[in-house]
């Protein structure tokens, strides 16, 4: 395909082959840009919200701990009522 005339033009057979194919790779790199820019925030997010979940479980072990504490205790003062 011959893509300029004798005295250098490009033909609109040229710019009707080519034009297409530049629109549709720009528009697939910015596609992929944004896609992997939307990526990378949900990454960050996701990371985020492992940290929270990791300082819950402490939390909730800490609370656990806790309750098996006061249950010791409860179960020794019924022991100690039933004793009476």
């Amino acid at each position: 395909m011959t893509s300029k005339t004798a005295n250098g033009a490009i033909t609109y057979k040229a710019v009707a082959f080519w034009l297409p194919l530049l629109v549709a790779l720009v528009s697939l790199g910015l596609t992929c840009g944004v896609a992997l820019t939307r990526l990378g925030n949900v990454e960050l997010r996701v990371l985020a919200q492992e940290s929270k979940i990791e300082t819950m479980t402490t939390t909730f072990t800490e609370i656990k701990v806790q309750l098996a504490g006061i249950q010791r205790d409860i179960l020794y003062i019924r022991e100690q009522i039933d004793k009476q």
